[in-house]
């Protein structure tokens, strides 16, 4: 097996989605006139989402040279979209915090942690392939 299948792009695609989401205006905070004061990306949430990022990002990184070990591989994926989904629970409730006190408008990237968890999960299912071809292989010698 070699390096450059369909679940590396689909890994690495998720570790740029999240690292990208880090840095873009997930809401723009409006005066009582409707114009936008404060945009806040990810990392304006706190340190739970800083190091969550972080975290989904190292990891999609290390799965992508885990390509010999299956095993490891899918295991590091179920990891992966745990924390993308606890990153998503994380804003959702800073969001809920936020909601009484401010007006805000959410911007398109908002959907970005979602994308990353369809990517790892797209990665999943490509792994589990490459593991059913192999067992296939194996039982035909």
């Amino acid at each position: 097996m070699v390096i450059q299948r369909i679940q590396t792009v689909y890994l690495l695609l998720a570790a740029i989605v999240t690292a990208v989401f880090a840095f873009v205006p997930v809401i723009n905070v409006l005066n009582p006139d409707g114009v936008v004061e404060i945009s806040f990306n990810s990392l304006h949430f706190g340190a739970w989402t800083m190091v969550l990022e972080i975290l989904i990002v190292i990891l999609a990184i290390i799965a992508i040279f885990k390509y010999r070990d299956l095993r490891t591989q899918i295991r590091l994926t179920n990891v992966l979209m745990l924390l993308i989904v606890t990153l998503i629970i994380v804003i959702a409730i800073m969001m809920w915090v936020l909601h009484d006190k401010l007006i805000m408008q959410f911007t398109p990237y908002i959907v970005m942690p979602f994308v990353a968890l369809i990517l790892v999960w797209l990665a999943k299912k490509g792994i589990k392939h490459d593991k059913k071809l192999l067992a296939d292989s194996e039982r035909i010698r």
